[in-house]
């Protein structure tokens, strides 16, 4: 037998055959470290605004090593990258480095915002450059964007908006009530081939 009985852990050695039982260790009077706290710390975060990802990042994020999980990949660059620490304690996402999307697909190119804010509706016109005579840009290419609000962990998606040859979408919000900030990121992605480009950050807009 193998396994857990309320404190108690069952181990089987297969050299030895031997059958040992352990208690699991007390770890509530274990005062982490300043780094552990650091560390932790940065790995909530990290866990915090990738989680609502889970789904697109298994659809559009291959990772960089084979035998690798999409999700542990996006984590570890997630990690190294994309946050840095913050003046006030802690770890902050620095947006421009985050990735949604990744693979061998030619990321977007010559891309340009317009946004037009009526009383109503939060516009945001996208354009992007003709670059389907360079390798790996395919016309068919499905356009993805993602928006996030920043501080929370909440995404918007739009999937079927364009194409890569369309060189052009546009989104519509409703405004919010209250002043809202949200990051924008936009990648080509081939679902049915499980590939996708390297997202590219949009930067901030305001709603």
């Amino acid at each position: 037998m193998s396994g857990k009985l309320g404190d108690a852990v069952l181990k089987k050695y297969k050299k030895t055959n031997k059958q040992v039982i352990t208690i699991k260790p007390d770890m509530s009077r274990v005062k982490p470290s300043p780094l552990q706290k650091f560390q932790r710390s940065k790995m909530k975060l990290a866990m915090d605004f990738l989680s609502p990802l889970k789904g697109l990042i298994k659809e559009a994020f291959m990772p960089f090593r084979k035998n690798t999980y999409g999700f542990d990949a996006a984590k570890s660059y997630f990690m190294k990258e994309a946050l840095y620490p913050a003046e006030e304690g802690g770890y902050a996402i620095d947006y421009a480095k985050v990735l949604v999307t990744f693979g061998d697909l030619r990321i977007p190119e010559g891309i340009l915002i317009d946004v037009d804010e009526t009383s109503e509706k939060l516009n945001i016109s996208i354009h992007w450059e003709d670059n389907t005579h360079q390798a790996v840009a395919y016309p068919d290419d499905r356009l993805l964007l993602v928006m996030n609000v920043t501080g929370r962990s909440r995404f918007i998606y739009y999937k079927n908006k364009a194409h890569r040859e369309t060189l052009s979408a546009t989104i519509s919000l409703s405004q919010s009530k209250e002043p809202v900030e949200y990051q924008l990121w936009m990648a080509f992605v081939r679902p049915e081939e499980k590939r996708a480009s390297p997202s590219v950050y949009l930067g901030t807009v305001n709603g």
